[in-house]
């Protein structure tokens, strides 16, 4: 049986079809998980669009995302109000808070937008970025393509406030308390849906820690209790999982491997994967060859 999509994702498709826009909810306390009307895939509670995940491709390019996405997070708690603003590169954002019996419950991101005359200066900021994140501006400009070119904020900011209204109608009818809701919960399945869609950039518990007002001392001890290993054991557990992968299905180097699944050195690829898993990178590509070739026969 399919999992039927949501009312608020249903809304949330509505708004953006025929358009380039990017709209995601950042799910503050878990409350959009704890009711089938409001829930949503996680695609939906990032920024996933093809411009905001090549500027998160690289380590620097990563943390520098992360940094404005906390600072905008901060804002929203702190002022409680829409506003309107742009990231490092340039693109333009519509940043609604939700306020839901006087708590900061979720924000919504209506994004992936550029002011048509400001095109000239978003050259100049991926053009002068380029040396700190590595990302070439050449293939950033290339997906200016797919980023929608806008004259005003106007029916962006009406496209927020109408998901405003979405959530907090459906909350009201719901009449859930907000001491129902496991935060903590909640918080660690974002982590953990984080490193999923995340373990080949810089992941920083610290960085994540931000966005969800905890401390990133208790996050850590939070993940340990939850999960039963530490967060940079799980990294690195999802890392050589993929790296498994691709010695099971590429015939790329050990050092490309290594790279494409989040590490700066090959050395300590190579230490941590014989941690795992008994055998180096080179051993475990042998020993599954030969063992395809054994069902061969």
């Amino acid at each position: 049986m399919k999992n039927c999509k949501s009312r608020l994702q249903k809304t949330i498709d509505f708004i953006s079809e025929k358009r380039k826009i990017h709209i995601s909810i950042h799910d503050v306390v878990g409350v959009l998980s704890k009711s089938e009307t409001l829930k949503l895939p996680y695609n939906y509670q990032i920024n996933d669009c093809t411009f905001c995940n090549t500027a998160k491709s690289t380590f620097a390019g990563h943390h520098l995302c992360m940094r404005f996405k906390s600072l905008s997070v901060k804002k929203c708690k702190r002022e409680k109000e829409l506003y309107t603003g742009k990231c490092y590169l340039g693109i333009s954002q519509v940043v609604c808070p939700v306020i839901w019996k006087n708590e900061l419950i979720c924000i919504i991101y209506v994004s992936n937008m550029i002011n048509k005359n400001e095109i000239e200066k978003f050259d100049k900021k991926i053009l002068m970025y380029e040396k700190h994140t590595g990302i070439s501006h050449h293939i950033m400009r290339e997906q200016l393509n797919e980023i929608e070119k806008i004259d005003s904020f106007d029916k962006y900011i009406d496209a927020a406030l109408m998901l405003r209204d979405v959530i907090t109608s459906i909350l009201n009818s719901e009449n859930r308390k907000i001491s129902e809701i496991n935060t903590k919960h909640h918080i660690i399945n974002s982590v953990i849906n984080y490193c999923l869609q995340y373990y080949n950039t810089d992941i920083s518990l610290h960085d994540l820690a931000k966005i969800y007002f905890i401390h990133p001392d208790y996050l850590c001890k939070l993940f340990k209790k939850e999960v039963g290993i530490s967060f940079s054991n799980y990294v690195n557990n999802v890392r050589i999982k993929a790296a498994k992968k691709l010695l099971e299905s590429t015939d790329k180097k050990i050092i490309d491997i290594a790279f494409e699944v989040g590490y700066t050195s090959d050395t300590y690829f190579i230490k941590k994967f014989k941690e795992i898993m008994g055998v180096s990178p080179k051993q475990y590509s042998q020993i599954y060859v030969k063992h395809i070739n054994d069902n061969k026969k």
